[in-house]
Formats: structure tokens, sequence, C-alpha cells
């Protein structure tokens, strides 16, 4: 398994439809919370606002998957 320290080098490991949807969910939150700060958690991407954590991410083979705090 990977772990990664970036959101960049994380959706960077996928490939096809799935790499595509994490940077439109990526995009998607930081245009909705301008002032979100994103970090790696859990092997996932998070998004956090004043250090709390509001959503993770994460890519699979044919879906991604969203999990609000």
């Amino acid at each position: 398994m990977a772990h990664f320290k970036t959101v960049d080098e994380y959706i960077k490991s996928f490939d096809g439809i799935t790499k595509e949807r994490l940077e439109e969910m990526r995009a998607l939150v930081k245009e909705q919370i301008p002032k979100v700060e994103e970090r790696i958690s859990y092997d996932m991407p998070g998004f956090f606002l004043d250090k709390k954590l509001i959503v993770y991410f994460a890519g699979y083979k044919n879906h991604i998957g969203l999990y609000p705090a």
C-alpha cells in the first residue's frame, strides 16, 4: 500500500476517469470553501477548516468515495 505526502501525489497515482473525478472533486471543494486546507490523513485527501475535518475523498479502480465528517 502506498503512503502519500500530498494530495497531488495521491491524485497522480490514479489513471483515467478516476483521476479526472478526483481532480473535479478537489476543485469543487476548493471552490465552495476557499479557505479550506488540504492534507493527507489516513492515506486519503482530507479537507480541513479551522483545523476541523470537513470531508475526505478517496479513489478506487472504478469509482470515488466522498466521506463527510
